[in-house]
């Protein structure tokens, strides 16, 4: 579909650069480098660099044994720059740039010694804070003060959004009950670091409720961020134990997916030191067919305008013959914008059914490039069912050492709502789950779109690509 924006200004031509293994890291764990909503990978002018939760040597854990490693890539390839020698973590620890000279971590170390506790250990969250001029050199650590005394653990999900051009990064955290992967009673804290360096204003964002099933409270996670002239997005999937009795009741005995991420939240504030969060906006929802939403990426315009990136899976499978027979099976990837927190556009960017049978969307993230155009680069994928059936994530593909990527795309959002044709990226072997360096932490708009990723989850080794954008 092209729009009166495409006329003037052809689709660019797709140069694949580079494509190789990050050779000097070591192996991942089962959580794998995209257990992180936020990009583990930033470009500075001609350099990139990347952190991966890299196995700990001897630690005879199924989770809980990785710490970080961070690596450069340069005109001279990669090296190592560091990595973490004593404290374990579960999950990546995401970057961001903060002015030209620092790069920022965000790592949440596990506070225990080894023992045999899968989930629940607490950990002490903290911003490491590394010079770009010397990436050797030892980060200053950076110890969030929070609103009030939390309780956080090994799977306390976090959301890291830097703006570069102020120096400035705020950080929303989870806190965790023991034991389990979420604590739904109590708020979201988040934390702010200003230009000063100082742990200035902090708050927590409330639980929002869904609009069926009685109004129950819900947390939030998986957040995708932004953070702009402290003007503050957060937009996160609902999480909470199956909230119909019905469809409970047949999880319960026949199996299922028990938690509920059928919505997703969005919440701002035009100034984060200023005025309050917003109430939250129900931005999308797959509730009547009890399907799933996860946020994929989101960025701010020159305007101000906020756009949101999300899939969208129509049906639960399990439930489909009992509940939903004559439905359809599709995967869809929704662009959606937002401005003064209010959805004024839904556009389908790309889509895959059952019946159409040619593949789905899967992971997706923006792009800018220096002339203010908007691309949107995602995986095309043979099927939606990369997972487990019964009841894992159709999401990540954890489940599967079967490669299930059929290609990477690129397509042009343009101003007036339309959008270009789809353009293939041309790479021998692209990787099934991947990031990009995003803008929201901190990366400034590029003709280069670099690619971090695995190519199945059973090398466990990270590779890594780069695509040139030309006239």
């Amino acid at each position: 579909m092209r729009g009166k924006a495409a006329l003037d200004r052809p689709f660019p031509t797709l140069a694949v650069e580079v494509e190789e293994e990050i050779d000097c890291l070591g192996e991942l764990n089962n959580a794998c480098v995209q257990w992180s909503y936020t990009p583990c990978i930033v470009r500075k002018d001609e350099e990139v660099v990347v952190s991966i939760p890299e196995l700990v040597p001897g630690v005879e854990l199924p989770v809980n044994n990785t710490t970080w490693a961070l690596a450069r890539r340069d005109a001279a390839g990669w090296t190592l720059a560091q990595r973490e020698m004593k404290k374990r973590a579960r999950d990546p620890s995401p970057l961001g740039l903060l002015n030209r000279d620092r790069l920022a971590m965000s790592f949440n170390a596990v506070d225990t010694p080894e023992d045999d506790r899968t989930v629940g250990e607490p950990t002490t969250p903290q911003i490491l804070e590394f010079s770009l001029d010397d990436l050797s050199k030892p980060p200053k650590v950076r110890f969030p003060k929070w609103m009030r005394p939390r309780t956080f653990t090994d799977h306390s999900r976090r959301s890291l959004a830097c703006d570069s051009e102020n120096g400035e990064l705020i950080l929303y955290q989870q806190a965790g009950l023991p034991g389990c992967a979420f604590d739904n009673t109590h708020p979201l804290p988040w934390v702010f670091l200003d230009r000063n360096g100082d742990w200035s204003h902090q708050g927590e964002l409330p639980l929002p409720r869904l609009s069926a099933w009685g109004q129950p409270e819900v947390a939030v996670g998986y957040g995708a961020v932004v953070l702009k002239d402290r003007a503050a997005h957060y937009c996160g999937q609902a999480l909470i134990t199956e909230p119909n009795p019905e469809w409970r009741a047949f999880k319960e005995k026949h199996g299922g997916n028990m938690y509920h991420r059928r919505s997703l939240f969005y919440t701002w504030t035009p100034d984060i030191t200023q005025e309050p969060f917003s109430g939250w906006l129900e931005a999308a929802s797959c509730e009547e067919t009890a399907g799933q939403t996860a946020p994929m990426d989101l960025c701010m315009d020159d305007d101000g305008d906020v756009h949101l990136l999300h899939l969208e899976l129509a049906l639960e499978e399990s439930m489909r013959e009992t509940f939903f027979p004559d439905a359809e099976q599709s995967v869809s990837l929704v662009q959606t914008v937002i401005r003064d927190g209010e959805v004024i556009r839904k556009t389908t960017v790309a889509a895959g059914s059952e019946e159409q049978g040619s593949g789905v969307p899967g992971w997706a993230y923006f792009h800018r490039t220096p002339d203010a155009r908007l691309f949107v680069y995602y995986g095309w994928y043979r099927t939606m069912y990369w997972w487990d059936k019964a009841g894992g994530d159709p999401w990540h593909g954890e489940f599967s050492d079967e490669p299930n990527i059929i290609e990477h795309r690129l397509v042009e959002l343009y101003p007036d709502g339309t959008m270009s044709d789809p353009r293939p990226i041309p790479f021998e072997k692209p990787l099934q789950s991947f990031y990009l360096p995003a803008a929201n932490t901190g990366t400034a708009p590029s003709g280069v779109m670099d690619v971090m990723g695995v190519f199945d989850h059973s090398t466990h080794k990270v590779h890594y690509g780069r695509v040139r954008l030309g006239p």
